[in-house]
């Protein structure tokens, strides 16, 4: 199988965008875990995390490019950070702080073109998709990340493996999935713990997670699969209610084909139960 996962972030010139370290150590730590894909960050693994503010737009594309060259069965990136939309409504990643001589922006239209057409990719943006330069804002609210259980020995974390592979594989050539964590013209806002997408996005996989295996021992639970699309329904309500609490207005979106949908989380044994949202 040859997959690869990318997370990238950008805090700002002056590291003003609080709860990125969060972020970024939220999505490594959840990918790595069996349930979210056992992905590998080590050198010459299959995952990668760019430290934060230090990788260019034309960089970031050029590396995307290189790797598709080897036929990317799929790709899954999480982006944390500044962004915005072009006056043509084109979702922009700001991978990287504004500064002289470096392009900093890259489009979404990019990213996919990058990939090619031949792959199946997901792409989940931490940002604002605001029409002028806007800022995350910060808050104080005292909440904690639940954490994925993942001791359940060797042939556990091969199960989850194999069959995160197998349901992503399910997922027709060409599609490519969007989770983004406001609307257009909205800000994406974080506090200390991380973006409030980001967060309860983590947050509740993690709980069905740990909720699952309170089972996982049952002689009749079943392999189970959990969908991007079905784990952001669940954190939406979360985040608007959060940035509610500002006097922001922020609904995350999601958007993709009508079809097999990517998982997010999964949870092994035997037979197999799939929830798709």
């Amino acid at each position: 199988m040859n997959r690869r996962l990318i997370i990238i972030s950008n805090a700002g010139t002056n590291n003003d965008l609080v709860g990125i370290d969060k972020d970024v150590s939220n999505y490594c730590n959840f990918f790595s875990s069996p349930e979210g894909g056992l992905w590998n960050f080590s050198k010459g693994g299959d995952a990668v995390c760019f430290k934060t503010n230090k990788i260019t737009a034309n960089e970031f594309l050029e590396y995307i490019r290189k790797e598709a060259a080897s036929s990317v069965d799929y790709w899954v990136i999480a982006f944390a950070g500044h962004g915005g939309s072009d006056p043509n409504k084109v979702d922009v990643l700001e991978v990287c702080p504004e500064q002289e001589g470096v392009i900093s922006d890259c489009s979404i239209k990019e990213i996919r073109q990058a990939m090619g057409r031949n792959t199946r990719a997901v792409l989940i943006s931490d940002c604002c998709r605001s029409p002028i330069p806007a800022y995350e804002h910060g808050g104080q609210i005292s909440e904690s990340m639940f954490s994925a259980t993942t001791a359940e020995g060797e042939q556990y974390r091969v199960d989850c493996r194999k069959l995160y592979d197998q349901h992503f594989m399910m997922v027709p050539l060409g599609t490519f999935f969007l989770a983004q964590a406001c609307s257009y013209g909205e800000c994406s806002n974080g506090f200390s713990k991380g973006g409030y997408y980001s967060y309860h996005l983590l947050k509740q996989a993690n709980t069905i997670i740990e909720e699952q295996k309170k089972h996982y021992r049952d002689s009749d639970y079943q392999d189970t699969v959990f969908s991007l699309s079905y784990v952001h329904t669940l954190a939406a309500p979360y985040v608007e209610r959060q940035a509610d609490r500002l006097g922001e207005d922020q609904h995350p979106e999601y958007s993709g084909p009508r079809c097999n949908q990517p998982p997010f989380c999964v949870i092994a044994r035997n037979k197999r139960r799939l929830i798709f949202g």
